[in-house]
């Protein structure tokens, strides 16, 4: 999991440590969660040093006013059970 703000920069990550390239592929899905207010999904695998392939969903952030304050990403690992969910489905 991972908080960025308006600018898809980090500011908080549950490893401690924001995986920059999940952090830079994840910009794009932010800015396209925002533009359609709603949580968003990545459509493909993304590279990572930390994570290996993975996916993404960005749900963003907004205040009472409906300004954009930033997005929570999360990542979810292929070797942690994606491909097995892949699998299943």
């Amino acid at each position: 999991v991972i908080l960025v703000n308006a600018a898809g920069e980090p500011v908080w990550s549950l490893s401690q440590t924001a995986d920059q390239p999940a952090v830079a592929t994840a910009r794009g899905l932010v800015r396209e969660a925002a533009r359609q207010e709603t949580s968003c999904l990545s459509s493909s695998l993304s590279p990572s040093q930390q994570f290996g392939p993975n996916l993404q969903t960005a749900t963003p952030i907004f205040d009472r006013g409906g300004n954009f304050l930033g997005a929570v990403v999360l990542v979810f690992p292929g070797q942690s059970g994606l491909y097995k969910l892949l699998r299943a489905w």
